[in-house]
């Protein structure tokens, strides 16, 4: 079985002349470097990497097979530059000839075509952010403590469809002193190899000095070819814009005049539908002739839905084998396990059972999560448009003692109803519920700019 894995992806050993651009319907390309070599064999997984297999082989033993795929040109002796190809890693995961790796990443079985477990796909992914900082990092674990600060949005061009392979690869788009981006494509490979990039995301990873805590500097990336150049260009922009969203933040400043006007316009509408709540119980107590005679009564004009009444929670307690290298819980954990939540909050507010993820449009690890901890998550629609609704996860460390929460993550995931044309709208009634649909607003509004994607 494994020979013929190999035979089926042997045209990933071959040594390629100029860097692969693949171009699809998102109007990306598809960057790998040269001299690519594959492997099957464990050793081979365990060293290149280190923190992919121990989530992989920890949860799930039908991993066995996967196999990796790197660039031969990293340099491990050069601390102080490292080009975009010493960190290049693609991990290939062959569902169409392993069931039992294809059934441990379904997530509902009742579909007519398989969904994908994206709580355990997101588990892989920051991992594999890990294993591509730290060979950034010439796989020093002692001079370095990696841990991921954010996810800059995941977006999902295509449906991934488990009948074909996956591959997940990633490496090094932009360096600052102390943090790095790793973008990571997730493509669908058909039988023929076909490749189509189905979705992206760009982790961002810090480094620490173990000892103090500290900024550690990371190496710096060799901008040696035009591709090189060009991803640069694009990490260094899109950092920019992190900055800018970072400083606009509706916690830190007011909203500006259009949305004050927004925000207005929202209130007196949600004071209109408390008079329809009025009018829904007090029609239910009075006659047909009585409503006809009562100018009060105006008929509901729309339909619509508390934000608060969207909310969902769930507490779960840290365990020890959740853990990260540096003893507090792996990051992919906690993706997981706010996904989890959003999938359930989403498929609650449309009332079906498979709804359209998106994407995740931005994550923030604020604190580390210690082992032991309790942790809750509590999961808010702050925003509805049309059959798309924005989920905002928040979690927070829960003192087992005095009751107090302390924020560690925040999460805003995007969803459609592929069936449902009328969807609540979501109403706010508190100022900081006005704020969280503000926010929301923006995320979807971004998203319809950035990405050809329906409402």
């Amino acid at each position: 079985k494994i020979n013929i894995l190999r035979s089926k992806f042997s045209y990933l050993s071959t040594n390629v002349e100029n860097n692969v651009s693949l171009h699809n319907s998102v109007n990306s390309y598809i960057f790998k470097p040269k001299n690519i070599r594959l492997g099957w064999s464990n050793s081979v997984i365990k060293e290149l990497l280190p923190f992919t297999s121990d989530v992989i082989t920890s949860r799930n033993k039908s991993f066995d097979h996967i196999g990796v795929a790197y660039s031969n040109s990293n340099d491990s002796s050069n601390y102080t530059t490292k080009s975009i190809n010493d960190s290049w890693l693609e991990i290939i995961l062959p569902f169409s000839d392993q069931p039992k790796l294809k059934d441990s990443m379904i997530s509902n079985y009742k579909s007519n075509k398989p969904i994908i477990l994206y709580g355990k796909l997101f588990e892989i992914l920051d991992a594999l952010a890990a294993d591509i900082s730290y060979r950034h990092c010439n796989n020093d674990v002692e001079k370095y403590q990696i841990v991921t600060a954010s996810i800059d949005g995941l977006r999902a061009y295509n449906n991934i469809d488990l009948s074909h392979d996956m591959k997940l690869h990633g490496y090094l788009t932009y360096v600052g002193s102390s943090s790095m981006e790793v973008t990571i494509n997730i493509l669908s490979a058909d039988k023929m190899g076909e490749e189509s990039l189905v979705a992206q995301t760009q982790f961002i990873m810090v480094a620490r000095i173990p000892q103090t805590g500290k900024a550690a500097k990371v190496p710096e990336i060799t901008l040696d070819s035009p591709e090189s150049i060009e991803e640069f260009r694009k990490g260094k922009e899109r950092a920019l814009s992190r900055k800018q969203r970072a400083a606009s933040s509706l916690s830190l400043i007011p909203p500006n005049n259009d949305e004050i006007q927004y925000m207005h316009n929202l209130y007196l509408e949600a004071k209109d539908m408390k008079i329809q709540k009025n009018f829904i119980i007090k029609q239910s107590t009075i006659s047909a002739n009585e409503v006809s005679n009562d100018n009060s009564l105006k008929k509901p004009i729309d339909n619509f839905k508390w934000m608060k009444l969207t909310e969902f929670r769930s507490t779960i307690f840290m365990h020890y084998q959740d853990r990260n290298v540096h003893g507090k819980i792996f990051g992919g954990y906690i993706l997981k396990s706010a996904f989890d939540l959003a999938w359930t909050t989403a498929i609650c507010f449309f009332g079906i059972e498979n709804p359209i993820f998106i994407c995740v449009d931005e994550v923030q690890f604020v604190k580390p999560v210690s082992v032991g901890s309790i942790v809750e998550f509590r999961s808010l629609v702050v925003y509805s448009k049309e059959t798309s609704i924005v989920i905002q996860i928040d979690a927070s460390q829960v003192d087992h003692i005095t009751g107090h929460r302390t924020k560690t993550n925040i999460l805003k995931y995007v969803f459609r109803s592929p069936i449902v044309s009328n969807i609540p709208r979501v109403v706010p009634r508190e100022y900081d519920e006005f704020i969280l649909y503000l926010e929301g607003k923006r995320s979807l509004d971004k998203l319809l700019k950035t990405c050809d994607i329906g409402i």
